[in-house]
């Protein structure tokens, strides 16, 4: 189980260390083929959290099928989000009302705090606190996660011992096939399959076939953002068009604006669903990213996550402006990145060690304490 998690967690975290890139190089290498590798790859280390959450909350409870595992991170769910959520808000208020008048306005606190206990597990960052969007934009994927959990954790409790639940899994594929919650859905099956009599066939030894489901997993993970281009990518354009217009589909609205997630979301998706299938089964790639460089990255992981965009806004832009006279170019780019990389570390650590940890501990005692079942 220790090697599971270390694994997982080196995933975890060089999934956000992209996300981070991702927002980075936008702002100061604009440089064609990584402003390309930015939008995509963060895009695709966001699906690779949820298929994760999905994953990771319900395996403990396919490892031992008690209803007690599920209920005890049912609970701390919240909890755990929260803290460091909370504490993060507090950062970026005190930052956004640097005046003492401004710091006693009511209103603004009260924005703050209704974001933290309620709007950014329910509504994402977009009705809330509007003086500090541009630093609670990463926001946006608490609300899936939070929601998408309890889907989960939902599924496996009803369905998860039934012998027959593989139709429930079905129907939940269909029921959230245009939405971020596939990703949930895809890593509780993962989760299921290999602890169940399925396993013989998910276990897969041949090296050929797992490089071939690993390559499979970087194309569709490269899938452009934008998916109104040619070349490899063509042949799946030209598919879900003949899905979505022909057949059982025809006339549907899966993949257009407005009414779901995008395309290149649904790919990623599924590349994330198959990076983690090809994971469980390459050990070479699990001894890899047991190493102690990724497993620092997924410990400090979300804590990186939460934190990154206001490292890069408050203090990036400034090393930028003094070192390199506000320049945009790749060399102003890849020194601003030299110098924020530490800060961006050691602030996660700090906020890992000090909120995180203890946030996780205050959870596990708030269920120990009052909703265990005795």
């Amino acid at each position: 189980m220790t090697e599971r998690i270390g694994y997982l967690e080196g995933l975890r975290g060089l999934a956000a260390f992209t996300v981070f890139l991702g927002h980075f190089i936008p702002f100061f290498i604009i440089v064609s083929p990584l402003m390309d590798f930015a939008f995509t790859g963060r895009e695709f280390s966001v699906c690779i959290f949820f298929v994760l959450s999905g994953y990771v909350l319900t395996l403990p409870f396919f490892n031992n099928k008690k209803h007690e595992t599920l209920v005890s991170s049912a609970v701390r769910r919240y909890i755990r989000l929260l803290i460091p959520i909370l504490f993060f808000l507090f950062i970026i208020y005190f930052y956004v009302y640097p005046g003492t008048r401004d710091i006693l306005d009511l209103k603004g606190f009260g924005d703050m705090i209704s974001l933290a206990f309620w709007g950014v597990f329910v509504q994402g960052q977009i009705t809330y606190f509007p003086a500090a969007s541009q630093y609670t934009s990463v926001l946006w994927t608490i609300t899936i996660e939070f929601i998408g959990s309890f889907i989960v954790f939902s599924f496996a409790s009803l369905f998860g011992k039934l012998r027959n639940r593989w139709v429930f899994y079905i129907v939940a594929l269909i029921l959230f096939l245009n939405t971020y919650y596939l990703a949930f859905i895809l890593g509780m099956i993962l989760a299921d399959g290999y602890n169940t009599e399925l396993s013989r066939v998910l276990k897969i030894e041949n090296p050929y076939i797992l490089a071939l489901i690993f390559l499979i997993a970087l194309i569709l993970g490269a899938f452009p953002e934008s998916f109104e281009t040619i070349g490899m990518y063509s042949a799946m354009v030209v598919l879900t068009t003949v899905i979505t217009t022909t057949g059982p589909f025809a006339g549907t609205i899966l993949f257009q604006p407005g009414s779901g997630i995008s395309l290149s979301y649904f790919i990623h998706i599924l590349g994330a669903f198959f990076l983690l299938f090809a994971l469980i089964n390459m050990e070479w790639l699990k001894k890899a990213l047991s190493s102690s460089v990724p497993v620092f990255f997924g410990k400090i992981s979300f804590s990186l996550y939460l934190i990154h965009i206001l490292v890069i806004f408050a203090f990036s832009a400034l090393v930028r402006y003094i070192l390199f006279n506000n320049e945009v170019n790749f060399v102003s780019g890849i020194g601003t990145l030299t110098i924020t990389l530490p800060v961006l570390f050691g602030a996660s650590l700090l906020m890992y060690k000090y909120v995180d940890i203890p946030g996780i501990a205050f959870s596990k005692w708030m269920y120990n304490r009052f909703f265990k079942i005795t």
